[in-house]
């Protein structure tokens, strides 16, 4: 039985209690009650999943059965309970909960149990738990249900493919996040275009217009060249070059045209530049930028092949720059061009895995000495997830509900920027006894801890409702769920401080 993974479970479980406690005298909608039911049953499901193996080693997933899986990590099922956790949670303080979307999420569950663990009883249990909403779901119309039967369908095919085509990258728990993460977009995209729901050119914003366009040009260009890499045995570069080049023709400039106009040029030059605060946001993350391609290079000069640990963490405060002032100074804007660097961010990975001519050897050679001990796979995840912790709670707030004095919008800096960090350094100077199963030291967690606490001080002074209690559980449980983790915390940290303040009203 192994100590670690049994207190991860129990600091998972008090959130989730804590959270479902707290929503259920707010859920005022039969539909919010079903979808709180469903999360009931469906973690407990998941806690059957997480706790039978450590007193039942013969019920644990093999080796063999991992040998696509992070080797160093545990499976992490109880990520896959986490964005429906986080999406239910706010739409049920905002008052409002799209239906399919979050019948999706709600679905993953017991779609990812069954994956995972197909015994009868998982397969019973699913089966009945996929009737729960079932009324919800016939009130909708069968094109919506067709796109919400080929998601879901989707999402149980890439369980599968996902670490077949990047093996080692993942845990099973790290990648249902990601699956869910990209098919919920896909499925809201595809209801609200498609439909006819919403008109790109008038409905949406310039914001949210080049947002989308950025999103599916580099989907589809990414796709295109994966394909086109496993159908030829021709070179990547020329290869990638191609593949974006007749996106941009073929996709990406006639959305262009159809969401701004014939002007879209101009259009999209009077949005970026639309005032003096968003010039002085551009050119504060241009010096960003500047400063952290010269700590790469600093720091891949003086390693001598070896890798730097703590130095790490210069991108984490780094990316706090980034992110406070423009969630205080245009929250809109930085909605935007988080998802613009999202793209930027996963071309750049495709650059690097596949050596495309003239960046790919270089982001290779200074990548390198900045590679975390979780990224066993080809592809490097761990700066992607920090952009993604980062912004994630940005995504799952609706834009127009954007407010710099929401707590909930700073999870990832909490969790990240600053705990994580204090963590980080406290640990390796301080540090001498460790978590059970953990190289993770309890005096790290003190740091964390602290040093979280100060900046709940310093945003309460700058105008943030930071209500006491509350704040205090979602940073004490956030701590104990870094120390006690084996899951990539860029990416489960922010998710799971999100659902915690998920109790604070809006």
């Amino acid at each position: 039985m192994e100590a670690r993974a049994i207190l991860e479970t129990g600091v998972v479980t008090a959130g989730c209690i804590s959270l479902g406690t707290y929503l259920q005298d707010r859920a005022n909608k039969p539909f919010q009650l079903h979808c709180l039911g469903f999360l009931s049953c469906s973690y407990i499901l998941v806690l059957l999943n997480q706790l039978v193996p450590q007193f039942n080693p013969d019920l644990k997933r093999t080796d063999a059965a991992r040998r696509l899986y992070r080797t160093k990590a545990d499976p992490g099922i109880w990520c896959c309970a986490l964005l429906p956790l986080a999406y239910v949670g706010y739409g049920i303080q905002a008052g409002s909960i799209p239906v399919l979307e979050t019948c999706f999420l709600l679905f993953t569950i017991p779609l990812t149990l069954v994956h995972y663990n197909a015994s009868n009883l998982t397969q019973m249990a699913g089966a009945l738990q996929l009737l729960w909403l079932r009324s919800y779901l016939i009130q909708q119309d069968a094109f919506s249900l067709g796109i919400f039967g080929v998601i879901c369908v989707m999402y149980f095919l890439l369980l599968t493919k996902l670490p077949e085509l990047f093996p080692k990258s993942f845990t099973e728990g790290e990648v249902t996040v990601v699956l869910q993460l990209f098919l919920t977009v896909i499925l809201s995209l595809t209801l609200g275009v498609l439909k006819g729901d919403v008109d790109i050119q008038d409905d949406l914003s310039s914001g949210e217009k080049l947002a989308l366009v950025a999103f599916e040009g580099v989907l589809l260009g990414t796709i295109k060249f994966w394909m086109a890499r496993q159908l030829t045995s021709g070179r990547a570069t020329p290869l990638f070059y191609l593949t974006f080049s007749t996106t941009t023709l073929t996709v990406v400039l006639p959305l262009l045209y159809q969401a701004f106009g014939s002007s879209f040029i101009t259009d999209i030059l009077n949005f970026i530049l639309k005032n003096s605060v968003r010039t002085k946001l551009l050119i504060s993350w241009t010096v960003l930028i500047g400063l952290s391609v010269v700590i790469v290079y600093v720091r891949n000069a003086s390693a001598a092949g070896g890798r730097v640990s703590n130095q790490r963490k210069l991108f984490h405060l780094v990316m706090i720059a980034v992110y406070v002032p423009g969630l205080v100074m245009d929250p809109s804007f930085l909605w935007t061009s988080s998802v613009i660097a999202l793209g930027v961010m996963v071309i750049l990975e495709v650059i690097r895995l596949d050596s495309v001519w003239p960046l790919g050897v270089i982001l290779k050679k200074n990548y390198r000495v900045f590679v975390d001990s979780q990224d066993q796979g080809e592809i490097i995840l761990t700066p992607l997830y920090l952009l993604l912790g980062l912004f994630l709670p940005l995504w799952i707030v609706p834009r127009d509900n954007l407010d710099s004095t929401d707590l909930r919008l700073y999870a990832g800096v909490l969790s990240l920027g600053v705990g994580d960090t204090m963590a980080s350094v406290g640990g390796t100077y301080l540090g001498r006894h460790q978590w059970p199963g953990s190289k993770k030291t309890i005096v790290g967690t003190c740091f964390a801890i602290i040093s979280q606490l100060v900046a709940l001080y310093g945003l309460s002074k700058l105008g943030v409702a930071v209500l006491f209690w509350q704040s205090i559980q979602a940073v004490f449980l956030t701590s104990l769920l870094e120390a006690l983790t084996s899951q990539i915390d860029n990416l489960v940290l922010p998710l799971y401080m999100f659902c915690l303040l998920s109790i604070l009203p809006t």
